[in-house]
């Protein structure tokens, strides 16, 4: 059956890890080793259109280039397969529900220079806005500089406070 299909029928199909491909007319020319030494697969070429950080990284003739090998030290296994399947696919996970997830992959998009995966995952956080966790989402958009975070956390902030105020 398809995947599709299974999930119309209501069985619930486990999320399957992403790992990216490697074909013989592109093999993998990078590993990414991450916080807890496991290894990961990549393109160059990939890593480098996603990110400014990789592009400058692996195309000026540094070290991690030249041995194609680069550790990435304050990243877990877990965040670093969220980055590639994003990097890849243009999206990630969404139901995790855990914001420290989300604020973790926040802080590494925005060590790696992954604008499009900071929008994505601004998107996610002002979607599970609520009022215990808005004054930190407003503190991680400043903090990071998402600006679309921010001015939905200020909205969401100052529309609380107004219904607040008025309700006396």
């Amino acid at each position: 059956m398809e995947e599709s299909l299974l999930r119309s029928e209501g069985i619930s199909i486990p999320k399957q890890a992403f790992i990216p491909r490697e074909t013989e007319d592109n093999p993998f020319d990078i590993t990414l080793i991450a916080k807890d030494n496991k290894e990961f697969q990549a393109h160059i070429h990939v890593l480098s259109e996603a990110s400014p950080f990789f592009e400058k990284l692996l195309n000026c003739g540094m070290r991690e280039s030249n041995e194609g090998v680069v550790r990435l030290e304050t990243v877990t296994q877990d965040r670093l397969r969220d980055i590639l399947e994003f990097v890849y696919t243009g999206t990630v996970d969404t139901s995790i529900e855990d914001s420290g997830h989300w604020q973790d992959l926040l802080a590494i998009a925005d060590f790696l220079v992954l604008s499009n995966l900071k929008t994505f995952v601004g998107k996610i956080l002002t979607n599970r806005l609520d009022p215990s966790n808005a004054f930190q989402t407003y503190y991680l958009a400043e903090k990071f500089k998402c600006l679309e975070l921010l001015s939905n956390t200020e909205g969401f902030i100052f529309e609380k406070l107004s219904r607040h105020i008025e309700n006396g």
